[in-house]
């Protein structure tokens, strides 16, 4: 279930809308589903209306344009031993740096490009000699 869970949080959102969508049409021509799932007939009546919404949505999300230049490659460090969640925003880089007692906290370093040195973890902040 872990890996499932896991594989749901790392698929972009205009796939899940693109899926759910799917189903949600799919739901508008059966009644039941596995013995698990039934479907009334205004459920049925509302299926294909909402589901083709949201399978448009999830296409747009999907073909829209991304901003590249906002987003860049983390920077390799010492750093990513004990952290995660690691973003890069501008000239931002954010993670979920562990602390001394194990904990977790977020933390951020702007203008991290423009670091002399290797960024470290210290006690769950990200720093670097500017």
């Amino acid at each position: 279930m872990g890996d499932f869970l896991t594989a749901i949080k790392e698929t972009p959102v205009p796939t899940i809308l693109i899926v759910v969508g799917l189903f949600i049409i799919v739901l508008a021509f059966v009644v039941k589903i596995g013995g698990i799932i039934e479907v009334s007939s205004e459920q049925r009546r509302w299926a294909i209306p909402v589901g083709l919404l949201v399978l448009v949505m999830g296409l747009l999300l999907n073909l829209s344009p991304v901003d590249k230049t906002k987003v860049s490659e983390a920077p390799e460090g010492r750093y990513t031993n004990s952290c995660s969640s690691i973003e890069v925003k501008g000239d931002t880089l954010f993670a979920l740096c562990k602390r001394r007692d194990h904990n977790n906290n977020p933390t951020q370093l702007s203008g991290f490009e423009n670091c002399k040195t290797t960024i470290d973890n210290i006690d769950g902040v990200l720093t670097c000699q500017k």
